[in-house]
């Protein structure tokens, strides 16, 4: 499909079409701006170099003067049947199939613009707009398909057509909250430029509109900007209303109206259509712990070792190797640190072994401006499928971590713009200190509203317990949950390994207590030494034993009342306490 792409391209570029990138499956444009190519068309060599860049970009056509073409838009089979009177004869109308209805292309003989409304879900795409274009890919996975392909000559609009464009547009829609019509925004008109009196409430309303659509800010100034120098005379806050809009996620205080086109309002599905939809579940990009489009977070204590943790993570995906016992998906990883500095970071990626040649990207420090359109146009740049963003409060700017709608709306447009994407981003965020004396994990919580952890789907925490053993448990609403497992660097490759389970970690933390009890105490008994170390006597004599069998400490006596058992440490040189004992808990499979 991308070969078939770059050459569908090319061939509307030799055909005088002006040529865009887009979002795959989606209609938004994938380059800064797209308005220099309604007045020069791009060269070959660029749109070779967008769509080998793009490999999966959908394809769209700017309309007007440019490329010689305007396009009647209509969003149903019904609303093409409908409005077939007023257009007549049919012969060298070019006929596309889109997602919900098709796309009528004619000759552009008349300056006009776009226009929304022009009749009951039919639009119009001339000067200053562009369409989705064959072989493009809709949202819902239909090809866009030629049914009557251009054959060189395009018939003109027909002149009922443009007496309708032309005329006063019905801009009523029905309201039953209301019980009377409402106006509906003119965008096209906005665009072409306001009087004296409608530019300020005009531009802000055009900006509101851009924003609601998830329009990249720097699009939306442009296209503002314009329209503002359309104005007469010329409007010069664009730039003012247009920062006011983007202040609000998208769809902020927007509420959907009956028979408003514009407005989000979908038919549900029958049961046989959602189930049809949805086979074939979750794709892995981490089996049964991190899908595709979705959003994940890793909560833990400050210096838990939380980056470490999704760093190692994201390089096993971008390796295609297994981690923790699951195995990963091959796929691009980025990693945005705002917690870390390039020297601390560095730190973290050589102990794990970062490469040159690793599929990673990496970005640390500030926070870049408009960061979801940063973060969409460097994800489509590079094929990123997996993204971590360390972290989740300082990255949003959250003032009030317990507000949760700020949580919300901060966090929104990004969750969004994944699924749209088809993209994972995991956060790391901040969690409370809990119950170290119970060592239990679960005592821990991520700070701030409790809708943090709502609007993520899938949930690890990170956890220290007894002296700073790592515990790792997860709230997953599918796939498999990691039970309390415990985790630890391998000496060698300083990759994150499964140690064992929460008692192993508990009873690994009292080896080293034990230990050096004995150091200074050089013969004591077992209910001696679960006196002195702080920890539940069950856990000190476990490993108490393993160090036994470990020959790490000896003992002497019968074992016996009135002769018990007393233990002493053993030196042995060239072996450091409890590597046996790890040995021992890394054979076992904590996860099954």
């Amino acid at each position: 499909m991308a070969n078939e792409m770059m050459k569908a391209a090319l061939a509307y570029e030799n055909q005088g079409y002006s040529v865009i990138p887009l979002v795959p499956r989606g209609k938004i444009p994938l380059i800064p701006s797209w308005v220099q190519y309604q007045i020069t068309r791009a060269t070959r060599e660029e749109i070779g170099a967008w769509w080998r860049l793009w490999p999966e970009a959908n394809l769209g056509i700017v309309t007007g003067d440019i490329s010689g073409i305007c396009v009647i838009d209509c969003d149903s089979p019904e609303a093409a049947t409908a409005i077939k009177p007023t257009l007549g004869d049919m012969a060298d109308v070019g006929v596309a199939a889109t997602g919900k209805g098709f796309h009528l292309y004619y000759a552009h003989t008349v300056k006009l613009g776009n226009r929304a409304g022009v009749k009951p879900q039919v639009d119009f795409r001339g000067d200053g707009g562009y369409v989705v274009a064959p072989p493009s890919i809709h949202a819902t996975g239909k090809v866009y398909e030629w049914v009557k392909p251009i054959n060189g000559h395009l018939r003109e609009l027909p002149p009922e057509f443009v007496r309708a464009m032309t005329a006063p547009a019905l801009r009523l829609v029905q309201s039953p909250a209301e019980g009377f019509a409402k106006p509906k925004f003119d965008t096209a008109g906005a665009l072409a430029g306001l009087p004296v009196g409608q530019r300020d409430e005009g531009i802000f309303k055009l900006a509101c509109k851009l924003r609601r659509a998830d329009v990249p800010y720097e699009t939306a100034l442009e296209l503002c900007e314009q329209a503002a120098a359309n104005c007469q005379p010329k409007f010069d806050n664009a730039r003012r209303k247009v920062d006011q809009a983007y202040k609000y996620s998208p769809g902020h205080g927007q509420q959907a109206q009956v028979g408003d086109q514009a407005s989000f309002w979908p038919e549900p599905l029958t049961a046989s259509a959602f189930l049809d939809k949805t086979v074939g579940g979750e794709q892995w990009l981490w089996d049964n712990a991190i899908p595709i489009n979705a959003t994940s977070m890793i909560a833990g204590q400050p210096r838990t070792g939380k980056s470490t943790l999704a760093l190692n993570l994201a390089l096993a995906i971008s390796r295609g190797v297994r981690f923790l016992g699951r195995d990963c998906t091959q796929a691009n990883a980025c990693y945005v640190s705002i917690d870390n500095s390039d020297t601390e970071f560095r730190a973290i990626a050589d102990r794990l072994g970062v490469t040159a040649g690793d599929n990673l990207w990496v970005h640390t420090g500030k926070v870049p401006d408009r960061a979801v359109d940063w973060i969409s146009e460097h994800v489509v740049k590079a094929g990123i499928k997996f993204l971590v963003v360390d972290t989740y409060q300082r990255f949003f700017s959250i003032k009030n971590i317990n507000d949760a709608q700020e949580c919300i709306d901060k966090m929104g447009p990004l969750d969004f713009r994944a699924k749209e994407l088809g993209i994972h981003v995991c956060y790391l965020h901040h969690a409370g200190k809990g119950d170290q004396k119970s060592g239990d994990p679960t005592q821990t919580a991520a700070l701030g509203s409790i809708a943090i952890k709502g609007m993520v789907p899938w949930y690890l925490q990170y956890s220290r317990v007894g002296s700073g053993q790592r515990i790792l448990t997860s709230d997953f609403r599918g796939g498999k949950n990691f039970d309390q497992v415990f985790l630890e660097q391998d000496r060698k490759t300083g990759w994150t390994v499964i140690g064992g389970n929460l008692e192993d970690a508990l009873v690994h933390d009292c080896a080293p207590k034990i230990l050096d009890l004995l150091t200074d105490e050089p013969e004591l008994t077992e209910a001696q030494i679960q006196g002195a170390v702080e920890a539940r006597a069950l856990y000190v004599s476990k490993a108490l034993r393993r160090l036994f069998q470990d020959d790490h400490v000896g003992r002497s006596g019968v074992g016996k009342r009135g002769d018990p058992f007393k233990y002493f440490k053993v030196n042995r040189l060239g072996e450091e306490p409890g590597t046996e004992l790890r040995k021992v808990a890394q054979l076992r499979d904590y996860i099954k």
